[in-house]
């Protein structure tokens, strides 16, 4: 006789989400999608540290791809710098060549 596994609570859940899904209009489905992507990521164990690389990529792909004006991403990184150059002048530090 063949053992039957018995389901989780989780596993339940995850097939009655499919089923409510299937019976949703496409655009609902993507915003169920979009829902859960944010749980994971409000709520997910594996959230890289803010400002990390990977922590930029994954807000990237929420977000799509960031789209600047001409010259506009050349003024912010001016800034950056400058900021930078001005933290350094008052620790006394000098800058790599």
């Amino acid at each position: 006789m063949e053992a039957i596994k018995e389901r989780t609570a989780k596993e339940q859940l995850i097939d009655k989400l499919a089923e409510t899904a299937s019976e949703l209009p496409t655009e609902k489905v993507y915003e169920l999608l979009d829902f859960a992507g944010y749980l994971d990521s409000h709520y997910s164990q594996r959230r890289p540290p803010r400002g990390s690389p990977e922590a930029i990529l994954e807000a990237l792909e929420r977000v799509g791809p960031l789209i600047f004006e001409p010259g506009e991403l050349e003024r912010i990184l001016k800034e950056i710098q400058d900021a930078r150059e001005l933290d350094l002048e008052e620790e006394d530090v000098e800058l790599p060549s």
